[in-house]
């Protein structure tokens, strides 16, 4: 199992550059480098997809993704962020999946990609 990386597929009505500014001014940006986003549990990068394709219900099509890479020790302590940092985007009106090898310890209900609440 890969506990290193996690992506996540996003779908907002907000413009590219409206969600980078909202993760930069979050608690969860630290520091940021070009493109790249970073707090001491994470380092991320927010993308447009490629893959895009306008109003699907599949997101892997949904317009903007997030690579993270974990940059400290613990794995619980990447995956409580993690989870912190989901719930935030989804407060936040953003529909978001995580695609990694540890989606059963985020919270994520199948289905239920705009949901607030974590099971």
């Amino acid at each position: 199992m890969d506990t290193r990386y996690c992506k996540l597929y996003m779908s907002s009505s907000d413009s590219y550059e409206t969600l980078s500014v909202l993760i930069q001014n979050s608690s969860f940006c630290s520091s940021k480098e070009r493109r790249f986003i970073k707090n001491q549990y994470f380092e991320m990068c927010l993308l447009k997809n490629d893959d895009v394709v306008v109003n699907s219900s599949d997101f892997l099509f949904w317009p903007y993704l997030i690579e993270i890479d974990r940059v400290c020790e613990l794995f619980e302590d990447f995956v409580k962020q993690l989870n912190d940092f989901l719930r935030f985007l989804r407060e936040n009106n953003i529909q978001v999946v995580a695609s990694c090898d540890f989606e059963e310890l985020l919270g994520q209900k199948p289905g239920f990609y705009n949901e607030t609440e974590f099971v």
